[in-house]
């Protein structure tokens, strides 16, 4: 009787630890089922809370209008620091410094002189830098390479320009790579590449034009882009034909190396390159070749027109091709 009861009592206390254990398995599971809605106790509640802020942040890298803003306004502040870093360094002629500080200097006395390049950029540095406060200096400041400006000499003013104009270069790349539908991985490449790319910070940061050539070339294939994804007959693709004439006049009328970009641009247009949805019909492009020609001769007149004093044909004077004598 004893033994019976001793072993009946052992069984009903095993069998009850067994339940406990399992209870004691079960209860974490149990608990987080019974308890969702505290994410501090609850296993679903982190990660919960990840997925939420994942969520918040994921607006920022779709493609749209707030993220190519946040885009541009880093590189246009990362790209304008650098080339304005130390931009009266050196404070002295370098390279073809001697030959456009000329060249701007005698815009402003209206003498006439000949140069191998169209006149674009350098009415932009004549005319623009005088709106922003250039002036002739009392002695000739350009005269040769290595000559030290004065403290009186406004030559960081046409840095400047070179400056903005090649700071504004990675700009247009990266909006270019988004409207080619790119990732963003790659436009963001694209545009830091062309932003620390070596010779065109140099380039940026002194009185020469090839800043100002990169500008016209990168705007004029980012109008072209957006001119080729436009619908037919829209105002769209009227405005975005006249801008890409335009751009790629100004291009050409900085250099004429520069004649590659309005070829490729016409070429694609014309003939549907590469992007065959692209092409362009016989009146859209007879008016680009319009506006272009125009633009190009209209600026060669402006030219002519400014500089009406007997001047320089090169760095000589009474040259060939200099005008009729004027009294000056």
């Amino acid at each position: 009787m004893g033994r019976s009861g001793s072993k009946k009592t052992g069984q009903k206390k095993s069998s009850t630890a067994r339940k406990d254990e399992v209870r004691g398995k079960e209860s974490p599971s149990s608990v987080s089922e019974k308890r969702p809605a505290d994410g501090s106790k609850a296993n679903g509640g982190p990660q919960r809370s990840d997925q939420g802020r994942a969520s918040s942040i994921e607006p920022l890298f779709e493609k749209s209008w707030l993220r190519t803003l946040l885009v541009c306004s880093v590189l246009l502040v990362s790209s304008i620091g650098v080339r304005f870093y130390g931009l009266e360094y050196p404070r002295s002629v370098v390279f073809d410094e001697t030959h456009f500080g000329k060249f701007t200097d005698w815009y402003l006395k209206g003498e006439f002189f000949f140069d191998i390049h169209p006149p674009l950029a350098k009415m932009v540095f004549a005319y623009l830098g005088s709106i922003l406060g250039y002036e002739l200096s009392a002695v000739e400041p350009y005269g040769h390479i290595g000559q030290r400006f004065r403290p009186g000499d406004k030559f960081l003013i046409l840095r400047g320009l070179s400056a903005t104009f090649g700071g504004l270069v990675p700009i247009f790349t990266f909006l270019t790579c988004e409207e080619l539908d790119l990732p963003l991985e790659a436009s963001l490449l694209s545009a830091i590449a062309v932003l620390f790319e070596h010779m065109l910070i140099v380039e940026s940061r002194l009185i020469l034009i090839n800043s100002q050539l990169m500008f016209y070339v990168s705007l004029s294939l980012y109008f072209a882009v957006r001119l080729w994804k436009s619908p037919r007959g829209t105002r769209e693709r009227w405005t975005f034909l006249v801008f890409t004439a335009l751009a790629a006049t100004g291009a050409i009328s900085v250099k004429w190396t520069a004649g590659v970009t309005p070829f490729v641009i016409a070429l694609v247009s014309f003939f549907g390159v590469l992007f065959p949805h692209a092409r362009l019909t016989f009146l859209e492009c007879g008016i680009a070749a319009t506006i272009a020609f125009s633009a190009y001769t209209l600026l060669h007149y402006l030219h002519f027109k400014a500089l009406p004093k007997t001047g320089q044909v090169g760095h000589h004077r009474d040259g060939l091709l200099s005008p009729l004598p004027i009294e000056n």
